[in-house]
This record gives C-alpha cells, sequence and structure tokens, in this order.
C-alpha cells in the first residue's frame, strides 16, 4: 500500500510539474528562434530530463514518508482554523478559504480513488509496453527479411560519407522490399534501408543526400535517444506537456539532422527534392526507427527554415493555451499566498489609486501601510496623478499612433509570409509531381526490363524443348527397335511461359504531361505438346494368357534366337516361334525376365 500512495502522490505531482515543463519550454521555444536547432534541442532534452528527474525525488520522498497525501480530515480542520483567525477579516477571504475548501475537496475524492487511478495507470503502461516490443520486433522483422544488396557503388559511398561526419561504425546499406522510406535501424550493427526502385528512381544527388540523412541520426545516437524518449511517453501517457515537449524534440531532432546533411553535401536545392520524393515514397512506418520522412506541415516547416534560415516559434493554439495554463497557475499561486498571508496579520487598510500611472508613464503601485490615523501625505499621490493626467492623456494618444503603425506593418508582412508560403507549397506540389511521375517511369521501366528477361528465358526454354522432343522422338524410335538395349525414354518438360508484369498506372500529375498507358504484353503462343512414349508389349501378360506361365509371384524367363526357357524348362519350336515373331522381329539380342517377391 506503501508503494502506491508513493505512486498516486508522483502522479498527482507531477501534473503541476509538467505545467512547470510547459512554461519552460515556450520559453526556450520563444527565446531560442534566433539559435540553431542544435541549442534549441540540447535545451528541450535537458528540459526533460530535468523534469524525470524531480519526478523521482518526488517518489522517492513519497515513499520514505516526506510528503503525505491530503486526506478528509485535514481538509475538514484547515478552513475552521483559518475562519477562527480571520473572524475580523474582509469579505474577500471568506470567498478565498471558500476557493480553497473546493480545492481539497476535489484532492480529497481523488486521494479515496488513489488505488484505482494507480491500477488503470499500470494496464495502460502494460499495453504501451506490448505496442513498444511490437515495433522493436518490426525494427528487427525489416533487418533481415526481403533484403537485396545496394550494389558496391553505393557502399563505396556510404563509407565515404560516413569517414566525412565521423563515423566509425561499420554500416551496411540494402534495398529493402518491405521498407517504404528510407531509414536507418540499429545501433550496434546500423543497417540503411532503402525501397526498391528509389536507387534508380532519383538522382545520384538526391540519394546522396537521403544517405547524409540517415548518417546524421547515427552520429547523434538518436535511435537511443529515441527509445529512451518512447519510455518516457509510455509513463506519463496522461501529462500534456511532457508529450508536447517530446513532439518538438522530435521535430528538432530532424531539423540537427538536416543540418548535418546540409553540411556534408553542401547542395540545398539537391536535399530538398530529396526530402519531397522521400515524401511521396512515405506510408506509415515503425516510430522507433530513424526515418527522413515527417508529417507534411512538418516538411513545410523543415522546407521554410532551410531556405530562410528561420526557426519554427508558438503557433497561435500553443500561445493560447500557454496563455490560459500562465494566469490558471497565476490565479491558484496567490489565492494560496493570500490565504497565507490574511491567517497570519491583522486587519490592514488599503488605499487604491484608480491611476495607475505616473508622470513618466511607470506603473504605481497601490499603498499597504496600515490605517493608524488621518495622514495627509496620502493624498500627496493623487494630486501627482490629477496634474499628469493631461500628459498621460498626449502619451497614450502617441502610443495608440505607433501601435496602429505597427499593425499595419504587422499585416503587410503576414501578408508577404503567406505568399511565401503559397511559393513554398506550389514549389512542394511541383516537385512532388514530379518525383511520382520519376517513381513511376522507375517502376514502368523495371517491369518492362523484367518482361523481356523472361521473354529471353522463354524463347531459350522454347528452344531447348524442341530439341528435347527430337531427341526424345529418336529415343522412341531406338526402343521400339531395340527394347532389349535401351530404358524407356523419359518426356521432357515442358518451359513454363513467364508471367507478364502488369502496366504501371500513370501518375496524376496536374502539370506533368500525360503519360500513355503501357502496351499490353504481346500472346505467346502455347507450348506443344510432348509425344507420349508408345506403350512397350508385355511378354510376361502373354505368357500368363496362353498358360505358360502360372505363378506370377516367382518366375524366370529367357528368350534368344535358338530357344525358349520358362522356369528352366525348353519349351516347343512353335512357342518359340511365335514369341519370337513377336517380341524379336530383328532376330537379334535376349530377352530375360525374373521376379521373385518371396
Amino acid at each position: 500500500m506503501e508503494v502506491q500512495n508513493a505512486i498516486y502522490l508522483t502522479l498527482l505531482h507531477s501534473l503541476w510539474m509538467g505545467l512547470v515543463l510547459a512554461l519552460a519550454t515556450g520559453i526556450v521555444i520563444v527565446a531560442t528562434k534566433k539559435s540553431n536547432a542544435s541549442t534549441r534541442y540540447n535545451l528541450l532534452t535537458a528540459l526533460l530530463f530535468v523534469f524525470v528527474l524531480a519526478v523521482g525525488f518526488v517518489f522517492y520522498q513519497s515513499l520514505t514518508g516526506k510528503i503525505a497525501a491530503v486526506n478528509s480530515s485535514n481538509t475538514q480542520i484547515a478552513p475552521q482554523h483559518l475562519i477562527a483567525e480571520q473572524t475580523n477579516s474582509p469579505a474577500p477571504v471568506a470567498t478565498e478559504s471558500s476557493f480553497m475548501t473546493n480545492i481539497n475537496s476535489v484532492v480529497s475524492l481523488w486521494s479515496s480513488y488513489a488505488n484505482q487511478i494507480v491500477l488503470i495507470w499500470f494496464l495502460i503502461i502494460c499495453a504501451k509496453c506490448i505496442q513498444l516490443m511490437v515495433g522493436l520486433h518490426s525494427i528487427y522483422y525489416l533487418k533481415r527479411t526481403q533484403l537485396f544488396i545496394a550494389g558496391k557503388f553505393w557502399e563505396n559511398k556510404v563509407a565515404e560519407l560516413s569517414k566525412k561526419l565521423g563515423i566509425n561504425k561499420k554500416i551496411s546499406i540494402f534495398q529493402s522490399g518491405i521498407a517504404k522510406v528510407p531509414m536507418i535501424a540499429g545501433y550496434f550493427k546500423p543497417v540503411i534501408l532503402m525501397p526498391i526502385g528509389m536507387l534508380n528512381g532519383i538522382s545520384t544527388a538526391e540519394v546522396e543526400a537521403i544517405l547524409s540523412h540517415e548518417l546524421a541520426h547515427l552520429k547523434r545516437n538518436d535511435y537511443l535517444v529515441n527509445i529512451i524518449q518512447s519510455l518516457i511517453e509510455i509513463v506519463f501517457f496522461f501529462n500534456p506537456g511532457v508529450l508536447w515537449i517530446s513532439k518538438l524534440i522530435r521535430e528538432e531532432r530532424e531539423n540537427c539532422c538536416d543540418d548535418l546533411a546540409l553540411h556534408c553535401i553542401e547542395n540545398k536545392h539537391q536535399y530538398i527534392k530529396a526530402l519531397i520524393a522521400c515524401q511521396e515514397f512515405r506510408t506509415d512506418h515503425t516510430s522507433y526507427a530513424m526515418a527522413i520522412t515527417g508529417k507534411k506541415n512538418h516538411l513545410k516547416e523543415r522546407v521554410n527554415r532551410m531556405i530562410f534560415d528561420n526557426n519554427s516559434t508558438l503557433n497561435k493554439m500553443e500561445k493560447t493555451i500557454l496563455t490560459i495554463t500562465l494566469i490558471s497557475a497565476l490565479t491558484v499561486t496567490a489565492a494560496f499566498n493570500n490565504i497565507n498571508q490574511v491567517a497570519g496579520h491583522k486587519e490592514v487598510g488599503h488605499v487604491v489609486v484608480n491611476n495607475p500611472f505616473i508622470t513618466d508613464g511607470q506603473p504605481f503601485c497601490m499603498i499597504d501601510e496600515p490605517m493608524m490615523g488621518p495622514d495627509v501625505s496620502l493624498m500627496e499621490p493623487i494630486s501627482v496623478v490629477q496634474d499628469t493626467s493631461k500628459k498621460w492623456r498626449n502619451k497614450n494618444t502617441s502610443v495608440t499612433k505607433r501601435t496602429t503603425i505597427s499593425s499595419n506593418t504587422n499585416t503587410n508582412t503576414d501578408e508577404q509570409k503567406e505568399q511565401l508560403d503559397e511559393k513554398i507549397e506550389h514549389a512542394i506540389a511541383s516537385e512532388r509531381d514530379k518525383a511520382s511521375f520519376a517513381a513511376d517511369r522507375a517502376r514502368q521501366a523495371a517491369d518492362k526490363k523484367q518482361y523481356a528477361e523472361d521473354k529471353k528465358k522463354y524463347e531459350e526454354d522454347k528452344l531447348q524443348y524442341l530439341r528435347d522432343a527430337e531427341r526424345y522422338a529418336e529415343d522412341v524410335g531406338k526402343h521400339v527397335s531395340n527394347s532389349d538395349k535401351f530404358q524407356e525414354p523419359v518426356a521432357p518438360k515442358a518451359p513454363q511461359a513467364p508471367k507478364a508484369p502488369n502496366a504501371p498506372t500513370p501518375p496524376k500529375a496536374p502539370r506533368a504531361p500525360r503519360v500513355p498507358s503501357a502496351p499490353n504484353a504481346p500472346n505467346f503462343p502455347s507450348a506443344p505438346a510432348a509425344p507420349s512414349a508408345p506403350k512397350a508389349p508385355d511378354m510376361t501378360a502373354d505368357l500368363v494368357k496362353d498358360g505358360l506361365l502360372k505363378d506370377t509371384k516367382n518366375f524366370t524367363y529367357k528368350m534368344n534366337t535358338e530357344e525358349l526357357t520358362i522356369n528352366g524348362v525348353k519349351q516347343s519350336d512353335a512357342v518359340h516361334k511365335k514369341y519370337m515373331g513377336k517380341y524379336m522381329k530383328n532376330k537379334r539380342g535376349t530377352i530375360s525376365t525374373t521376379v521373385n517377391t518371396d
């Protein structure tokens, strides 16, 4: 029970700790807008691991009993104690006390279901761990199933790029019949998997860009970090702050690899084309392997970042959520602080100044002093504010003008940004159509090549079949004339006609010329049927039919040009002449048969 209670308290405290994590993450995103991707990635990763350490410390404190759960008795006593000390306090204190009572009631309600909450959390973690194991097994399956050699050229190219990036591991490259996007799998024995046809479907420079990106993942040890990050997501699946920062870390990881790849190949245009080509090949893939593609919106942000050297910032939804969260946190914090302050002080009088600004435009705070009696000095700030109200109105007018001009400038900037985004989307769509068209052309060329090879093999098999048929005819003739010297020939096996490939579907490219449909495969004549071998006459059956052979399980007979003996008994000349005329027309050779089944 102590462990369950500690887990419950840790999960409960991790919620407000996740809130702090989200606020810190927003500050990092805003503060590092001009920084490089590596700095932002390191800061976000450090925040996530600090959060994990803090949660571990809270769990240790809860396990040792230094952090106690909120029970119902505390909830009932606390409001009465506050009310007893604040009898002479003004009305707002009662309202704040009621607010605290509601919060304590909610926490007490959750505490009464602590065991059930921990059980549900544990079951969900078990299900997510099974999902993680399935994902890791899929990587193992990809590395060992339907792999084809990429060629010596690409193996040397991978070694060259690895040396340029400072990677000392031996890295293999294969074409995969299962993988749909380029990816690198494994850490101790890394393997780069390329979809079949992609090495020939895009240019050499684009393939080099893709390989550089995958090698950048290996250099940064992203494979191990991604698995650790997945485990953290499993434990804190209920915490929006953790899930948000984890998403940002994955996006910045791709940006870091983009920077390393661009430094390696030094060709931004080819790299962007490679990204778009990979997006065209993209389908669902395992999230535990390092693949070059991402979501389409993220791809647009990556291209925008590489073109304009501008990091992404918080979008409108993220800003709204963070603002609401910050205001809620400040409200709750202020409520707690006010309750504590009112509980330990006497009645205090307040004089509030309505105009919050003085001559230089600085905020003018409220006066929080005990009212011991009338004091003329308290009226001085009011007179100062009244004397400077005209100046403040003038300054307020100028501020309004500056704000209007600034809003117009921002409007023009937003319009220019929208136009640039439209141009980028147009360029991405055009490159995607070209990549799709090139991929279909590559598949069509591969199908035609395979069809030509199958047709050539079929012609060779057909010629071999004709030669075998001629040889078979000769063997049949020899067998008929010399049945005692030759074994029964084996009929040749007709070759199997190759299966014609399916015609590729032309891509739907609105800006590309219409691709004519592929020609239908020619109809091949069916292979001629092999001639059936003539059935050799059966001398044993005739001997049994004529009554010369009684026992068909144990017998022997021999016939030559001079005599016919059955079981050692010489037969008459008439019988010998009859069988000679039927089975030894050439009057040469010897027919001998012995059967013994005992």
